[in-house]
């Protein structure tokens, strides 16, 4: 018989749902904007203006020189819109019970952690040190800068580590999808019922410990355990 299915699957099915509908239209906007980006050539290496800091001269800044820029911007967007398909699918399998949907899950925690990952570090070696480097090289910044460039500095870092946070979901997915319970009941059959099975010996020999104690107390409260001189001294 096939145990009952944990709520922990159904509740990851829901913000599988959740997950990859968002994930599949913030990914179709950001596709939009690669394209434009990649319709324009790359930026010229030159050097901060010396006006307040904007969003498009410091992107203009680190896409001039960060390695690859644009292609890990376009796997980046690729990578998300096929994790996002992918969660919409096994959602479906899970609010349906598929076994097949169980190893998905796996597979979508473990590439999703490498995908953040990969997109953090790259972040954090490639982009963050451009992005101080700005403020560093602009005139109104350097080590004494202070208001909006502390913010700006600050703003930056935060940013950049924000892609830690996505790792959190996929990690949550691949312990419940390892957990023996939810293992047994995608499974069914075979697993399923050894599962019962070694369940069913435990309770049995419980209950078997627990009458032999306590058929011991009522002999021993009945003086079955007592010697018999009914026909003389027992020897």
């Amino acid at each position: 018989m096939r145990p009952k299915r944990p709520t922990s699957v159904l509740v990851i099915a829901i913000f599988h749902f959740v997950f990859g509908a968002l994930g599949l239209f913030w990914g179709l906007f950001l596709m939009l904007g690669v394209l434009l980006i990649l319709s324009h050539p790359k930026p010229a290496a030159v050097a901060p203006n010396p006006n307040q800091p904007t969003v498009l001269a410091i992107n203009d800044y680190v896409e001039a020189r960060a390695p690859f820029r644009r292609e890990v911007q376009v796997a980046v967007v690729l990578a998300g819109l096929f994790l996002s398909i992918v969660l919409l699918a096994d959602g479906i399998g899970l609010l349906f019970y598929q076994p097949w949907a169980r190893f998905v899950a796996i597979g979508y925690g473990a590439l999703s952690i490498l995908y953040q990952a990969s997109w953090l570090l790259y972040t954090i070696l490639c982009i963050l040190p451009l992005q101080l480097a700005f403020y560093d090289a602009s005139p109104a910044g350097g080590a004494q800068a202070q208001g909006p460039d502390l913010g700006g500095r600050t703003g930056a870092a935060c940013g950049d580590v924000l892609p830690a946070l996505g790792l959190i979901y996929p990690a949550i997915v691949l312990i419940v999808m390892l957990l023996p319970s939810v293992a047994a009941a995608f499974q069914g059959g075979r697993a399923a019922d050894d599962l019962e099975r070694r369940r069913g010996r435990r309770k049995r020999r419980r209950r078997r410990d627990y009458d032999e104690d306590d058929v011991d107390d009522n002999n021993e409260a009945q003086g079955y355990d007592d010697p018999d001189d009914r026909f003389g001294p027992a020897r």
